[in-house]
């Protein structure tokens, strides 16, 4: 990937896979927080959801001192910001079973294998709206290209 490919994507997929040997674990992790935190307005205050999202509030920037390896905080950041994407072309209950998987995937959590296939389950058929999917990765390659600067 170069500057142009770099400024011109717009899916975090292949420009986290750029990163995976020119960024640290702080990138990967902030990057997967701020995804789920794009995702506010759709968890409903008051409901069982709500519980697992506020863990993003414990969370700054910077504190991500743990033996995270960049593979394990990669894979998050790829899997939140996927889930992030699904919660934004779903709604309902479906969005939020969705950003609930990326919370659990963004903080690396043991739990997250529950989450992620209560929401899968969610998924299989529920209406997917595609254009929303794409917004939201495009918004998702913006706030990657404001964290890393793989290009100076």
């Amino acid at each position: 990937m170069n500057k142009q490919d770099w400024m011109d994507c717009t899916d975090p997929e292949p420009m986290l896979q750029f990163l995976a040997d020119r960024a640290g674990v702080p990138i990967f992790r902030q990057f997967a927080v701020e995804c789920c935190r794009r995702l506010d307005d759709l968890i409903p205050k008051g409901s069982t959801y709500r519980t697992e999202f506020d863990r993003l509030d414990c969370l700054t920037s910077g504190t991500f001192e743990d033996d995270t390896g960049i593979a394990e905080a990669l894979e998050g950041a790829l899997h939140a910001s996927h889930f992030a994407a699904m919660a934004r072309a779903t709604e309902g209950e479906v969005a939020a079973a969705c950003g609930v998987a990326a919370v659990y995937r963004a903080l690396l959590d043991g739990g997250s294998f529950a989450a992620v296939n209560h929401a899968r389950s969610l998924l299989k058929g529920a209406p997917k709206y595609r254009a929303r999917y794409d917004e939201e990765r495009r918004a998702q390659s913006d706030l990657l290209r404001d964290l890393a600067r793989p290009f100076k």
